[in-house]
């Protein structure tokens, strides 16, 4: 038996009870200032030195060392501020991704995804009764790690076309989802370029005490059977084992990808949860470059309740319980007039299936668009986009404005600024649903080397009850 918690938000809270704001950007902020100025004294430095024509530099030790090995990847470090009238929070994070040799053609490849964060706060809060509450403030430690990925694999030239081997996240089927096991692909074979694949293991729950008692399997089928299309179908089998429950759940999938001609996609997928159908959805694509348009439209429908299943299949139940049956809508299209001037606009409606169950998460309304863009104008280096919008949630009708600026300040320097409006809006840091919600947010973003690239954040989102600023501060480091 085993608890489980819930992606970096708070259950119980409404709003805060501690109030800190006057530590804000404390030294460990200053970290990414530091590296920004010393990242700018090196690039000037560069730029006083004379003009030579002789062999370059030697690569550093480590360049040499990656370089030989075929190590590719990026480490970030980022400091976060968070603010409402009541409470403060403030963190460092640290994500690695590194690369070893290409999955897509050698045999023998291996990827890493780590992240660390550290409570900058004086204390960790295990009240539960704390705006910023998340998973991490359920240790007792202030410096926290969860590893993402993990795995060896890579191409084969066998009747095996390929191989993985640890922890590594499934992209595609229809639940997405991290497994730590091993997975093995066909070739395709036959006219029809049929391909089988298949996966075994243990659902990586990165925040469960105990893997005990899960076990998660599936295979797949994929035929191209015909020109411009391709068919799959997906079975998943899921053991869960909570604190109350046991799930034993199996999903099924038929997904049919089509092109028609040079401008049409189209897509479709039908699933079931073991007899009874789960969802279904269509959506099309057309892309025409010399005519300069586009469109696209889509429809999901929810067929039957969601209650509580294992956490691939409903990640939010203990967030959002039952999930009622709904259908949505979306439809946009878009034409660019010549090389500065793009309109766009489309529709979005959302109906719940029986009129009584409306509720949080799960809306009535409709939302109307147009978003005029102006490329290159004033200057070249200037993009300008507005946005506005008819929201009509029964019986209100509520009109909206919105636009971002993006600027090139260099051509290592760009800044953008801009605000929008959401009539409902998930907020995860306190599992709750937000109504009303305005945002501003201003961003800079500089390359300040090949391999450094700094950026700042700020956004400040407002809605009938409180106000919410947030400051990101981040470095990031490409080898």
């Amino acid at each position: 038996m085993k608890g489980r918690g819930r992606p970096d938000s708070p259950v119980h809270s409404r709003r805060a009870r501690r109030v800190a704001a006057g530590r804000a950007l404390p030294v460990a902020a200053l970290v990414l200032i530091i590296a920004a100025l010393g990242a700018g004294r090196a690039i000037a430095q560069e730029s006083e030195l004379p003009e030579t024509y002789g062999p370059p530099p030697a690569p550093s030790s480590w360049s040499r060392w990656t370089n030989e090995l075929a190590v590719s990847g990026s480490f970030s470090l980022e400091y976060r501020l968070r603010h409402t009238s009541e409470a403060t929070d403030q963190d460092l994070y640290g994500l690695l991704a590194a690369d070893y040799g290409d999955a897509a053609t050698q045999p023998v490849t291996a990827h890493l995804v780590a992240r660390s964060a550290f409570d900058l706060d004086d204390g960790v809060d295990h009240t539960g009764d704390y705006a910023f509450d998340s998973l991490q403030d359920t240790y007792q430690s202030q410096l926290t790690a969860q590893l993402y990925e993990l795995w060896v694999g890579g191409a084969l030239s066998g009747p095996v076309a390929s191989w993985k081997l640890g922890r590594w996240f499934l992209d595609d089927t229809p639940v997405q989802t991290y497994v730590d096991g091993a997975r093995i692909e066909t070739q395709e074979v036959t006219a029809a370029k049929i391909r089988l694949g298949g996966y075994a293991g243990l659902p990586s729950h990165l925040y469960e005490s105990s893997p005990s008692g899960d076990l998660i399997l599936g295979v797949f089928l994929e035929a191209r059977a015909w020109t411009g299309g391709r068919t799959r179908f997906d079975y998943m089998h899921v053991d869960d084992q909570t604190l109350l429950l046991d799930h034993h759940d199996d999903l099924f999938a038929l997904s049919q990808w089509q092109q028609v001609g040079e401008h049409v996609d189209l897509f479709g997928r039908v699933t079931w949860l073991s007899s009874e159908s789960r969802d279904f959805e269509v959506r099309g694509n057309w892309n025409d470059p010399e005519a300069q348009l586009r469109a696209q439209l889509s429809y999901y429908q929810l067929l039957h309740t969601q209650e509580s299943l294992s956490y691939e299949f409903d990640p939010y139940f203990q967030s959002a319980f039952e999930y009622r049956p709904y259908r949505e809508i979306a439809a946009s299209a878009g034409h660019a007039f010549g090389d500065h001037f793009d309109l766009s606009g489309g529709v979005d409606f959302r109906r719940v299936t029986n009129d009584g169950d409306e509720g949080a998460f799960n809306h009535d309304f409709e939302r109307f668009y147009v978003v005029p863009m102006f490329l290159g104008l004033p200057d070249e280096d200037t993009t300008i986009s507005l946005t506005g919008e008819l929201w009509v949630a029964t019986p209100e009708r509520i009109t909206s404005v919105g636009g971002e600026l993006d600027h090139a300040l260099s051509k290592e320097v760009h800044a953008n600024v801009g605000t929008n409006y959401s009539l409902y809006k998930y907020d995860i840091f306190q599992a709750k649903e937000l109504d009303r919600v305005r945002t501003y947010y201003a961003g800079l973003d500089w390359k300040a080397s090949k391999k450094l690239r700094l950026r700042i954040d700020y956004t400040y989102e407002q809605d009938p009850f409180d106000r919410y600023q947030t400051v990101r501060m981040r470095a990031t480091w490409t080898f």
